[in-house]
């Protein structure tokens, strides 16, 4: 990756450390028989994920006019706040990785765009047993990537510079906070977006499985 030692790595969440599209895919379903529209298969919704629930549930329900979007973006969450815990595993590997980043003491965030408390909640359920010096999520005077601000609140609690530090995603909005900044980034192939629609957007390094993580230090 570089000549400057990483000490410390910040991951996104959804299609990085957990594979949340379960939920998601339930929750989507939920709205779609909300307004009579087909159920979405698993890819269907992957596909459609991406810029925020507005965008998703827009691609997931082509047959509702555009006024009635805000009311059913708003039935989404209502159904995914009900079920968010249910079908979001970490990938295969992840805790494997997380391990061994624990033993040579390298430092650990999460920034993702996800509602703050549902990330709050998934990593203390999902990652008991490490440390995590900021878990970032969307709220009040957190903004989304692209924006770089999580990315910097992070390393600040991490007392590392931005050159110590790996951005790992799976998506644009991961890569463009990321080079806002200055931060390396690795972008990963078991996400919501295919290694195509990564390096299409700019993203250049990769990995295609977790313990390659260790690898690119």
């Amino acid at each position: 990756m570089s000549s400057t030692t990483i000490k410390g790595i910040i991951f996104d969440l959804d299609g990085t450390l957990l594979d949340t599209l379960g939920d998601l895919t339930t929750a989507v379903n939920l709205t779609c028989a909300d307004y009579g529209q087909p159920i979405l298969t698993r890819q269907q919704v992957s596909d459609n994920i991406g810029n925020g629930f507005k965008v998703t549930i827009t691609k997931s329900l082509p047959g509702v006019d555009a006024s009635e979007i805000p009311a059913a973006v708003q039935k989404f969450k209502d159904h995914y706040a009900s079920i968010y815990m249910e079908d979001s595993p970490a990938y295969e590997g992840v805790h494997d990785l997380l391990d061994e980043l624990k033993k040579r003491q390298i430092r650990l965030s999460v920034v993702s765009n996800k509602v703050h408390g549902y990330v709050v909640d998934l990593i203390a359920t999902r990652f008991p047993n490490h440390h995590f010096d900021v878990v970032y999520g969307e709220g009040d005077g957190q903004k989304r990537k692209p924006d770089p601000q999580g990315l910097m609140e992070a390393c600040d609690a991490m007392g590392l510079s931005v050159e110590e530090v790996l951005m790992i995603g799976d998506s644009e909005a991961d890569l463009l906070s990321a080079q806002a900044i200055g931060m390396k980034m690795l972008a990963v192939s078991w996400g919501f977006n295919s290694v195509e629609k990564l390096k299409s957007v700019g993203c250049q390094s990769f990995v295609f499985h977790p313990k390659e993580v260790l690898e690119a230090l």
